[in-house]
């Protein structure tokens, strides 16, 4: 946390850390923190800052500590920063730079410079377990410099690079929010889960414990840290929710399925239309519904969502 960023990092069994990632960077000027009780406790709060439940202030008024739970601190900002291995550093030819961080940051950007000419190889360890795999090479002439934005949701855990030759060189890395905005993450930051992992970690994430995937809840609009009641309504031979306007542009796809014994589903996407009756329907979401096929005895719905 010396640079406004919190990391989380189990250890393995060795002590060495193989995985981390970076949770959130706040800001504030926190110069100490602790748990307690199993509250987290941080120093730093200013003068003014109004009463709460979570400020704790000695009787003078001229010491105070904030505590809370762990999960806030995902609510205090999304990481960003810049830094790396090399900064008009004198490497070696053919020799390794340590390992710098990725994990947890969206947006992604490489700057390299050299003195004298070289080629650079980045190299990646997306499972956090020592394994490097060639990302790119850059052919820089002596004096020259490059500037490489990182394809958007591009993951691993650790990046690395090296100089075909010696040299004087830089590789620094600009961390940050995404250029573009992804609803359904920024969706998953406000409601405080855990986004470090991208997309595909969340998806399957159950943070209230209902049995309901944060997708699900997304999808319809219910909120992923209670657990409140799915906004399903059925009837004689009828379907019926909200869901959420626009998923194609969040690069999700929501399908309804049918079954009529709870073993073998069909895709019937086409049984889903927007209901004749909008009244009540939260902005964003369109109120939408299905009619079982005629012949149908029985008739169970289902909708699965997806990432390409």
């Amino acid at each position: 946390n010396l640079h406004g960023t919190f990391y989380e990092y189990p250890r393995d069994v060795s002590g060495g850390i193989r995985k981390m990632r970076a949770l959130t960077t706040h800001g504030k000027r926190i110069t100490d923190f602790a748990s307690w009780r199993g509250l987290l406790v941080l120093t730093g709060v200013l003068d003014d800052a109004p009463a709460s439940d979570s400020l704790v202030k000695n009787p003078d008024g001229t010491a105070a500590l904030w505590l809370g739970e762990i999960d806030q601190l995902w609510r205090m900002g999304e990481p960003r920063g810049t830094g790396g291995p090399w900064k008009n550093t004198s490497v070696t030819a053919n020799t390794s730079s340590d390992p710098y961080l990725m994990y947890g940051y969206d947006r992604k950007e490489l700057t390299l410079s050299t003195d004298n000419a070289t080629t650079f190889t980045v190299e990646v360890d997306f499972l956090a377990d020592n394994t490097w795999s060639e990302y790119q090479t850059f052919t820089l002439p002596a004096g020259g410099s490059i500037t490489h934005l990182f394809p958007t949701g591009f993951h691993a855990h650790w990046v690395r690079v090296k100089s075909s030759a010696a040299t004087n060189a830089t590789a620094q890395f600009t961390y940050g929010p995404a250029t573009v905005r992804d609803r359904f993450l920024d969706w998953a930051r406000t409601a405080g889960l855990p986004t470090g992992g991208g997309r595909a970690s969340v998806f399957t994430s159950n943070a209230d414990g209902d049995g309901q995937p944060a997708i699900l809840e997304y999808i319809l609009g219910t909120d992923p840290n209670l657990r409140d009641p799915l906004p399903v309504k059925t009837g004689d031979g009828f379907f019926e929710t909200y869901l959420r306007d626009d998923l194609a542009k969040d690069s999700i796809s929501c399908d309804l399925e049918l079954s009529d014994n709870l073993g073998t589903w069909t895709p019937r996407p086409d049984l889903l239309l927007p209901a004749a009756d909008q009244a009540g329907t939260p902005a964003g979401f369109t109120r939408m519904r299905a009619t079982a096929p005629a012949g149908w005895e029985k008739c169970f719905f289902r909708l699965r969502a997806a990432l390409p």
